[in-house]
C-alpha cells in the first residue's frame, strides 16, 4: 500500500506558564481537559460559566511523543495531518515550528520528514489566547465591526467584539440562545500519514445530468504524486468499470473522467422514495507495484433551486428529480460548545427526530460549524435534505487580502469535503447579514442602523468586504468546485441579483424570509396567518425546557422561574418576559414553577402549529417552512422543540402533527369558517371530512354537524367546506369545533381541536383519565380516555423513556392510543409503568 496511517491519541496539556503536564483527551478542547481533573466546576452549572471566562485569556500547550521507525523513514513522505485546530496555534516537531494555524475550519498538514529522526520525537502545539489575538486583529483595524450576538461584556473585554476578526465558530462568543465559552484545542482528530510515490486524496462525481432513464457524471479524481509518472487508474461503481492510463506529474493532478450510468437508481427524499447509494471506487497502480484506493458514496439525484417569475413575483421552490417540494424542517445549531464531547448518537437521535416529525430538510445555521460525517452520511442515508450555511452569522466581516485569502482555502476545503452529499440541497453564504446591513436604500438606519456607525468611507469598505466574499469568491469557488448544486448568499434575501431588489423584509413576494414580528416585536401569534412569504426559512418562540433538565444544572435544587440558575439559562436577554407576557395574553396564570414550564411549552406549540400550517396552506404561493430552532447547545430556555438532554417539548409533538402528509387548516373568517386540505402526496385522495361541535363545560360528546366526502388533489391546498357560525349554536367563552379528516379505512388523518376564544377566557373541566395498556413487541400500547374535553394532555412515566404522542387534546368519551418506548426492554413486562396523565386545569390558577 502507497498510505500507512498513524492516529495521535495520548497527548499532555498544560497552562502555557505552568510545568506541570497532564493527561489531556485528543480531539478535545481545555475547558473539557480541565474539568476532567476537576479544575474547574462543570461550565453549564448554576452561574459557573461567569467565573470561567479566565480560561481564553491563557495560552496551552499540548504535547505528544511519536516514535519514528526505520520503515517510516523509508517512504518519502511522514505528514502530520490535523483534521482541526481550535484556533490559534503553532505547531513544532522537536523544537521546530512547522506551521501557524488560524482558522478552527480548516485541515492543517505538513511533511514531517525532515524534523524527525529514528526513535522518539516531541510534538508540541502551543495554543495562544483566541481573545489576546482577537484583541490584536481589532487593534490593527481602522474601525470595529458590528457583531451583537459577541458577550464581550461578560467575557471581561468590555464593548471589544472580536469575534469577526477570527475564523472560529461565532456561536462560542456567545448567543441568544447559549453561553460564551470561546475553546481552544486539537478539536478534531490528528495523525501520521506515511506513503511514497502517489497517494489518491478525493474522487468527486459530479451530476451535470441526472434523469431516471440516464445519468450523465463525471469522476473528479486528484492524485498527488511525487515525481512524474504513469499511473493505470480502474473506477467502479455496480456495473460500470472503466479503465485509464494516466500520465501524472509532480504535485497535484486532476483527473476528469465522464461516465454514463443507464436507468441509475435515484436519490430522493424519505417521504418520496428510496435512499440508494452508489459506492464508486477507485484503484491507482504504477509499474513499480505501488498502489493507492480511494472510494466515495453519493446518490444520484436532481436537485434544483427553481426561481421564476409567476403572478405574485418569483417562486423559491426545491424540486427534488422535477418533482417539487413544500419544504418541512427546522434550523440546527451545534449541539454543544465544548464540540469534541458531541457523542455519534446526539446526531443519529436528531435526525430520527427530525425524520419521525415528517421533516425533509434540516438547514445547518451559519453561525456554528461545518458539521461531523455522521451527520451528513445520516442525512445521506435516510433521505433528508440539507440547507448548507457558510460559516458567517449576524456581523461583517474583514476584507484584507489575509482574511480573505484564510476564507478561500476554508472554502476549497469544506465544499471538497461535503460535495458529494446528495443531501447537500443548497449552500448559502450567511445568516441574516445582508438584512442586517441593508446597503440600498438612503436611509442609513435601515436593517439594524449597522451603517450610520461608519463614515462614507468606512461604509463603502465594509460593504464592499462583504460584496467580495459573499457575491464573487464563494460563487466562484462553487462554480469551480460544486457546479451541480444551488447557491443563495444570504438568508434571508429577496432576490439574486446583488442590488436594491435583494432585501426579503421590504418584498415578501420574492425569496425567502425570517419572520420574527411574532417573539421579538411582541405581536400576536395570529400574525403567522397575516405573514406569509414565498419561503420561511426562519421564525420561532421560545419555552423552558422540562424540570429535569433544570435539575441537572441548579446544583442547589432550589428551583423557581427566577431563581439565578434558571435565570442565567435564559440567553436572550428579554426572554423569560416575554414568555411571561404571551402566557398572560394566552393562558391562565401558572400555579408553580413546574406550571410555567409547561403552560410555555404547550404555548410554543401553539405557534409553531399556527405558523407551519398557514405557511402549508399558503402552497404553492410558499413552498417551505423551518422554524427556528431544532436543538440546544445548552440546557436552558429558548426556541427548540428538543431540548439539550434529547427530551421533546410540547412543541415537537405539534410539529410532527403539523408536519403530516395531509392536513387540516382551519380559518376563522368572523363570520364563516375554512376549512382546508393540504397534502404533499403525489396521488389524489378521496377523504372523508367530519365536524363536531361541542361544548368546554360539557361531559357530552361534541355533537356530528357534518360527515361528507371531499377530494384532495395531490400536492395541494384545497377550500374542502365552508361553515356559517349562523348554522351552528356558538356560546361564548365555551364552544369548541372538533374537525377530523378520515381516509377509507376510517383512520384518522388529522384532527384539530379549534376554541374561539383563548384559553384565558375559558373554564376547563376537570377531566377524569381511565387507561388500558397492551405490551406489544415495540413498546406499550396505552388507549387513554377522558370523560370531558381535556386540553394539552400530558403523559410521564417514571420509566426512561419516549412517547410517541404528547400535549394532545382529547375530547369527551373518545378512545386515543399512545404509544411508549421504553428504554429498558425489559419493562415491558410490567403491568404499570406509572403513568401520570395531566392536562391543562393541572397547571393553572383556577
Amino acid at each position: 500500500m502507497t498510505l500507512n496511517t498513524y492516529p495521535l491519541t495520548q497527548w499532555v496539556f498544560k497552562e502555557a506558564e505552568k510545568k506541570e503536564w497532564l493527561k489531556a483527551k485528543v480531539p478535545g478542547t481545555v475547558h473539557t481537559d480541565l474539568l476532567f481533573h476537576d479544575l474547574i466546576p462543570h461550565p453549564y452549572e448554576g452561574t459557573n460559566e461567569k467565573y470561567l471566562q479566565w480560561i481564553d485569556k491563557k495560552d496551552w500547550e499540548y504535547q505528544t511523543v511519536i516514535t519514528i521507525t526505520n520503515d517510516m523513514l523509508l517512504d518519502e513522505k511522514i505528514e502530520l495531518v490535523f483534521d482541526g485546530l481550535d484556533t490559534f496555534a503553532t505547531v513544532s516537531v522537536n523544537g521546530q515550528t512547522i506551521l501557524e494555524a488560524n482558522n478552527m475550519y480548516r485541515e492543517w498538514k505538513r511533511d514531517i520528514k525532515p524534523f524527525v529522526s529514528e526513535g522518539e520525537n516531541v510534538i508540541n502545539v502551543y495554543f495562544h489566547s483566541p481573545i489576546n489575538q482577537g484583541l490584536k486583529l481589532l487593534k490593527a483595524s481602522p474601525y470595529s465591526l458590528p457583531a451583537p450576538n459577541d458577550d464581550s461584556v461578560l467575557g471581561g473585554i468590555g464593548e471589544q467584539k472580536v469575534s469577526m476578526f477570527i475564523r472560529k465558530a461565532p456561536y462560542h462568543f456567545g448567543w441568544d440562545w447559549g453561553p460564551r465559552f470561546v475553546t481552544s484545542g486539537i478539536w478534531k482528530d490528528v495523525r501520521l500519514e506515511c506513503w511514497s510515490s502517489f497517494k489518491l486524496t478525493d474522487v468527486y462525481i459530479e451530476q451535470p445530468s441526472v434523469t431516471k432513464e440516464k445519468a450523465e457524471l463525471i469522476a473528479h479524481i486528484t492524485i498527488e504524486s511525487t515525481k512524474d509518472q504513469v499511473v493505470n487508474l480502474t473506477l467502479s461503481t455496480d456495473n460500470l468499470n472503466i479503465n485509464e492510463r494516466v500520465e501524472l506529474v509532480k504535485g497535484v493532478n486532476s483527473i476528469p473522467l465522464p461516465l454514463t450510468l443507464t436507468k441509475p437508481q435515484l436519490w430522493w427524499t424519505h417521504d418520496l422514495g428510496d435512499q440508494p447509494l452508489y459506492t464508486f471506487e477507485v484503484y491507482a497502480t504504477n509499474d513499480e507495484g505501488m498502489k493507492s484506493i480511494h472510494s466515495v458514496r453519493t446518490g444520484l439525484r436532481d436537485i434544483q433551486l427553481v426561481m421564476k417569475e409567476d403572478d405574485y413575483g418569483q417562486t423559491f421552490q426545491f424540486e427534488l428529480n422535477g418533482t417539487p417540494l413544500f419544504i418541512k424542517g427546522a434550523n440546527h445549531i451545534p449541539h454543544d460548545l465544548f464540540l469534541p464531547s458531541i457523542d455519534d448518537n446526539k446526531y443519529t437521535e436528531e435526525i430520527d427526530s427530525a425524520l419521525d416529525a415528517h421533516m425533509n430538510m434540516i438547514r445547518v445555521w451559519g453561525g456554528g460549524i461545518y458539521e461531523k460525517d455522521v451527520f451528513y452520511n445520516y442525512c445521506d442515508e435516510k433521505g433528508l435534505l440539507v440547507w448548507q450555511d457558510f460559516m458567517f452569522a449576524c456581523s461583517m466581516y474583514p476584507g484584507t487580502s489575509e482574511f480573505l485569502n484564510n476564507v478561500e482555502k476554508e472554502l476549497e476545503e469544506n465544499i471538497t469535503h461535503l460535495r458529494n452529499h446528495p443531501s447537500i440541497a443548497v449552500w448559502c453564504g450567511n445568516n441574516e447579514i445582508d438584512s442586517m446591513w441593508k446597503e440600498y436604500g438612503e436611509n442609513t438606519s435601515w436593517g439594524w442602523g449597522w451603517k450610520s456607525q461608519y463614515s462614507d468611507e468606512h461604509r463603502k469598505e465594509v460593504w464592499q468586504a462583504y460584496d467580495t466574499l459573499f457575491h464573487k469568491l464563494i460563487p466562484e469557488k462553487l462554480k469551480v468546485l460544486h457546479p451541480d448544486n444551488n447557491y443563495w448568499p444570504s438568508s434571508p434575501m429577496a432576490e439574486l441579483t446583488y442590488d436594491e431588489n435583494q432585501h426579503a423584509s421590504l418584498k415578501r413576494h420574492r425569496g425567502d424570509i425570517h419572520f420574527w414580528n411574532v417573539w421579538h416585536s411582541r405581536a400576536p401569534i395570529e400574525d403567522y396567518t397575516h405573514f406569509i412569504g414565498r419561503f420561511m426559512s426562519e421564525y420561532g418562540f421560545q419555552s423552558f425546557p422540562e424540570r429535569s433538565t433544570y435539575e441537572k444544572i441548579a446544583p442547589d435544587q432550589s428551583l423557581s422561574i427566577t431563581s439565578e440558575s434558571v435565570s442565567h439559562h435564559q440567553k436572550n436577554k428579554s426572554g423569560n418576559d416575554l414568555i411571561f407576557d404571551y402566557l398572560s395574553q394566552y393562558y391562565k396564570k401558572p400555579k408553580d414553577f413546574d406550571s410555567y414550564l409547561y403552560l410555555s411549552q404547550l404555548l410554543q406549540g401553539y405557534a409553531f402549529d399556527t405558523a407551519i400550517r398557514n405557511h402549508r396552506k399558503a402552497m404553492p404561493y410558499c413552498m417551505g417552512t423551518l422554524y427556528w430552532q431544532l436543538n440546544d447547545a445548552w440546557p436552558g430556555a429558548s426556541w427548540s422543540s428538543i431540548d439539550y438532554y434529547g427530551n421533546w417539548k410540547a412543541s415537537h409533538y405539534a410539529v410532527k402533527k403539523a408536519y403530516q402528509k395531509s392536513i387540516l387548516y382551519l380559518e376563522d373568517k368572523g363570520s364563516i369558517i375554512h376549512i382546508y386540505g393540504v397534502t404533499d402526496s403525489l396521488e389524489n385522495q378521496s377523504v372523508t371530512l367530519e365536524v363536531y361541535l361541542g361544548q368546554f363545560s360539557s361531559k357530552a360528546s361534541p355533537t356530528k354537524s357534518l360527515t361528507q366526502e371531499v377530494d384532495l388533489p395531490k400536492q395541494s391546498s384545497t377550500l374542502l367546506y365552508t361553515v356559517s357560525k349562523d348554522d351552528i349554536d356558538i356560546k361564548e367563552n365555551d364552544s369548541y369545533v372538533h374537525v377530523k379528516l378520515v381516509d377509507k379505512d376510517e383512520v384518522t388523518i388529522d384532527s384539530i381541536l379549534y376554541s374561539f376564544d383563548r384559553f384565558k377566557d375559558i373554564v376547563l373541566p376537570h377531566p377524569t383519565f381511565t387507561y388500558s395498556h397492551q405490551v406489544k413487541e415495540e413498546g406499550v400500547l396505552y388507549t387513554i380516555q377522558s370523560d370531558t374535553i381535556a386540553k394539552g394532555v400530558s403523559l410521564t412515566s417514571a420509566i426512561e423513556g419516549h412517547f410517541k404522542d404528547n400535549f394532545f387534546d382529547l375530547v369527551p368519551n373518545e378512545p386515543y392510543e399512545v404509544l411508549f418506548i421504553s428504554k429498558q426492554k425489559e419493562s415491558y413486562n410490567e403491568a404499570d409503568f406509572n403513568l401520570t396523565i395531566r392536562s391543562m386545569v393541572d397547571f393553572i390558577h383556577s
